[in-house]
């Protein structure tokens, strides 16, 4: 009798594991509604275009969020039900990571000697759908498309391992105002219904035409993976 009781307790037990199997990976990755558009700036940098780049997605139909000071444990925290990510802040030399607050910073590439990097490749490198529904990922930050041997590549890491739509970064250094209205151009000709790739390119002749001698070199030297096709209007999440 009691042997028929355990075996009768122990079946449900496992019926429920199976149950909480099936049913936490589509929690885990529950998409918001409308499309989530997180933003992420820090005191450190001239961030006074970026209330415009919230309107902006706002206007696109995003709900869009804008943190200020955020550690990189809770900028990364959120990536997978992001349609759109956009932090602006400093990266480093040689590339692969950016800076976040109280000493942390976030990267492509996992450095587990290093408690205060969090990296893509530890939170989402072994996950089953990764960044696959995030539409744009946007690294307003210095050296960003830049590849370094220990901390990796921001955006080639999430186009080609993570399944990012499109990513935006940025070689060598970004100098305001040129880089930050640079930004703002961008999300402006996006809400138009521009391309990624066209609303980049739009983006650099509005900086070029107020600007006309600065080069984007050394101020908003821009790089994009697969920004030809995808658009960020209207809002909605990404696939593969």
């Amino acid at each position: 009798m009691k042997k028929t009781i355990l075996s009768k307790v122990l079946l449900i037990i496992a019926l429920i594991i199976m149950v909480l199997i099936m049913i936490v990976p589509g929690i885990i990755y529950a998409l918001p509604s409308p499309p989530w558009a997180e933003m992420y700036s820090y005191d450190a940098v001239d961030c006074s275009e970026d209330p415009y780049i919230k309107q902006y997605l706002l206007d696109m139909g995003y709900d869009a969020r804008w943190y200020m000071n955020t550690t990189a444990y809770y900028v990364r925290r959120t990536m997978y039900q992001d349609a759109v990510f956009h932090i602006h802040t400093h990266g480093w030399l040689h590339g692969g990571r950016v800076q976040c607050a109280s000493g942390t910073q976030i990267s492509a590439k996992s450095v587990p000697s290093q408690n205060y990097n969090y990296s893509l490749e530890a939170r989402y490198g072994s996950s089953t759908d990764k960044l696959k529904y995030t539409r744009l990922t946007y690294w307003a930050a210095c050296h960003s498309a830049e590849y370094s041997s220990t901390y990796g590549d921001l955006d080639n890491y999430c186009y080609y391992t993570l399944g990012v739509d499109s990513t935006v970064a940025f070689y060598q250094l970004r100098y305001s105002p040129y880089c930050i209205y640079f930004d703002k151009r961008f999300y402006y000709w996006a809400k138009q219904g521009y391309t990624i790739q066209a609303a980049l390119q739009n983006a650099q002749a509005d900086t070029t035409d107020r600007w006309p001698s600065v080069p984007k070199t050394n101020n908003y030297d821009w790089r994009c993976f697969e920004g030809t096709g995808k658009y960020l209007r209207p809002a909605s999440y990404g696939t593969y």
